[in-house]
């Protein structure tokens, strides 16, 4: 597992490396700050006029990608990009050219009416005292054009609160929180509100990452449920004697202390309607991260450790392999945790592949693929384990009474759950993806309940508890 946390590393240096070096050898700056050149005509000095704006030669480079909502990249025919977008130009995305407006029922951009305006006005906030100010987005800002993705959904219900910033950026509150959308996430559009002639200026996004799914609403109260059975589970383990001084006893509650406590948090950002400042969010969704990475750790020493007790070590170093243990399972969640948060905080690493924790998100943003660096790159090594560690102790005919009961209980929540959970998040782009894997996300957050029912709703263990 030390050398699996230097390839973690490695892989966030060499993303970090081949970015910059990237923008040094041919892209002359984000790609998020470009302008499509591909139907302008170079000046002689190779320059060109973008909106009233001089884009010199050296800010001119070959890109083969394009990127999209989430900063996902998509391979694209070669076509030249100029940098516009900086300190002293301030860039706005619009989903259509002049003139044009987002059609929601055919998902494509069409020509404003005759008869109705072509807005170009919009209140923006300034930056420092939150004023409001009316500005003209094609003399205040630059205009970059495209969708960030296909199906488009606009901010236009009651409860659609947002802000276009002085930096081009959109603040939306979604339940209660503030999260900053910049142009590779937005566009906006002329809109005409029901009942009225006039078209106005709003931002549309992309619905699927803010409409709670019944999906995600459900796997949210489902790891709410499982905090509540976990509760019984951990004080049971506490307070029978013959479970809490075995070493499996003592593992388990290390595993299910740590999932308990993930799955708390993961309810408290998701569920409750507080609103968090960055801060707070950050320090919620590392030490989510910190507790589920711990539970993984765990649970794989929870294998590890049925297995080697078939060699009946002598029981006076039982302490020491404990201490050995927590330094193992505790040391590497807070290894993979500080790597995390360094990414995030970092200036090295390229937005496209922070976590994005404390951003617009209190965990890491499962949306970008960049979250496989950082919890399902790991979560996949650590189940690859226990599925090795797991299959040499299912070989093994003579086992424990102890041993014969973690099997069927730990193969079902990592064996089946575990796998369908990685395999629905490298699936989330697909359409039917969120319906295919409800059901398992659902049960995959239920891991509290079936975890009362068979290590609790046992006839030893129910009658250690009558008994004491």
């Amino acid at each position: 597992m030390e050398y699996f946390c230097y390839f973690i590393l490695s892989i966030v240096v060499l993303f970090s490396s081949s970015s910059v070096l990237a923008e040094k050898t041919v892209e002359k700056c984000q790609f998020k700050d470009t302008v499509d050149l591909s139907d302008l005509l170079p000046l002689d000095n190779g320059s060109y006029i973008y909106h009233n704006v001089t884009i010199p030669k050296t800010k001119v480079a070959t890109y083969n990608y394009t990127l999209g909502f989430g900063y996902v990249r998509h391979q694209a025919k070669s076509h030249l990009r100029g940098c516009v977008c900086g300190i002293s130009q301030k860039c706005v995305k619009l989903c259509c050219k002049h003139g044009q407006y987002y059609n929601e029922e055919t998902f494509e951009c069409e020509k404003v009416p005759l008869h109705l305006n072509k807005p170009e006005d919009i209140d923006i906030a300034m930056e420092g005292g939150g004023n409001i100010k009316n500005v003209n987005i094609f003399k205040y800002f630059v205009p970059q054009v495209g969708k960030p993705c296909k199906y488009l959904e606009s901010l236009t219900m009651e409860d659609d609160i947002w802000e276009l910033q002085e930096n081009g950026e959109i603040r939306v509150d979604i339940s209660g929180r503030h999260e900053y959308l910049d142009t590779l996430n937005y566009c906006l559009s002329p809109y005409r509100y029901e009942g009225s002639n006039v078209n106005v200026l709003v931002p549309l996004v992309c619905p699927e990452k803010y409409e709670e799914s019944i999906g995600f609403t459900a796997t949210n109260y489902a790891m709410a449920i499982s905090v509540l059975f976990l509760i019984p589970v951990v004080l049971i383990y506490l307070s029978v004697q013959e479970l809490r001084e075995n070493m499996q006893g003592k593992i388990m509650i290390c595993y299910l202390v740590a999932l308990m406590g993930g799955y708390s948090i993961l309810s408290i950002i998701n569920i409750s309607e507080l609103v968090f400042s960055p801060v707070e969010c950050a320090f919620l969704g590392f030490s989510a991260y910190f507790c589920l990475i711990g539970s993984f750790l765990w649970l794989g020493v929870l294998y590890f450790d049925i297995w080697r007790n078939s060699y009946d070590f002598a029981e006076k170093i039982l302490r020491k392999r404990f201490i050995i243990y927590s330094l193992y399972a505790w040391g590497i969640a807070a290894l993979l945790t500080g790597l995390t948060m360094w990414a995030q905080l970092t200036k090295i690493v390229p937005k496209i592949y922070k976590p994005g924790v404390g951003y617009n998100f209190c965990w890491i943003d499962t949306f970008k693929w960049a979250a496989t660096i950082y919890y399902y790159g790991p979560y996949a090594a650590i189940t690859i384990w226990n599925f090795a560690t797991l299959l040499l102790l299912c070989l093994r005919r003579k086992q424990s009474e102890t041993s014969g009961l973690a099997v069927p209980i730990l193969f079902f929540t990592l064996g089946f759950l575990w796998t369908l959970d990685i395999v629905s998040y490298c699936l989330r782009d697909l359409h039917y993806a969120d319906n295919l894997f409800m059901v398992t996300d659902v049960c995959f957050a239920l891991q509290g309940v079936w975890m009362f029912m068979i290590l609790v709703l046992r006839p030893r263990i129910l009658a250690a508890i009558k008994k004491r």
